[in-house]
């Protein structure tokens, strides 16, 4: 486990190192960069650290500010989900993601095996990338005849079975989808994963 960890922490040093046009060859080398920081940058390194240990990457770390564009796509796309949240409940609210979940029902819990694994199951989601704007719709994932119909334009923003992803408005797309949210909520309450 001690070697695992110190692979995070020289990965991590290598990561913040390159950006400074530098390389971190030995653990030594790490350890005194970690001792000899100051506060700030001891904070970047074990939130680096832990970073990667959960899996993300140094760039994806990285802030970006969501262009004017984005923030316009998200906007529009948060007024489509939110006209949900009623009958949902909105478990995160940030300028950059939006989602909404709903009580595990009875189909949830017979795909488990008969066991309740979590309470509540995510219904759909916005969240702003590097590259577009992502909203993810489960009830079509578990549904797909509620996609008969769309049109090609809608059909060419999917990304794999149940993600839609924009880099500019289009009014039409979004009445679109917003008439294939409510379908979609609605069969995946009907055949029972959502109470």
């Amino acid at each position: 486990m001690a070697s695992l960890w110190t692979g995070w922490k020289k990965s991590a040093m290598n990561s913040i190192a390159s950006d400074r046009g530098e390389r971190y060859t030995t653990n030594s080398d790490i350890r005194r960069e970690y001792r000899g920081s100051e506060r700030g940058q001891s904070d970047l390194l074990i939130s680096t650290t832990v970073s990667l240990s959960l899996g993300f990457t140094l760039s994806q770390m990285k802030r970006t500010v969501p262009s004017a564009e984005f923030e316009k796509i998200f906007g529009r796309l948060r007024e489509i989900l939110s006209k949900h949240a009623r009958s949902l409940s909105v478990t995160e609210d940030t300028p950059v993601q939006y989602c909404l979940t709903g009580r595990a029902g009875p189909a949830s819990v017979k795909a488990w095996g008969g066991k309740m694994k979590r309470p509540t199951i995510p219904i759909a989601w916005i969240q702003i990338g590097k590259n577009y704007v992502s909203f993810h719709l489960m009830g079509v994932y578990s549904n797909p005849t509620v996609l008969e119909g769309i049109s090609k334009e809608l059909q060419a923003r999917m990304q794999g079975k149940s993600c839609f992803n924009f880099k500019v408005a289009d009014e039409t797309l979004f009445k679109e989808l917003a008439r294939l949210t409510d379908r979609a909520c609605e069969a995946f309450k009907k055949a029972g994963f959502i109470e």
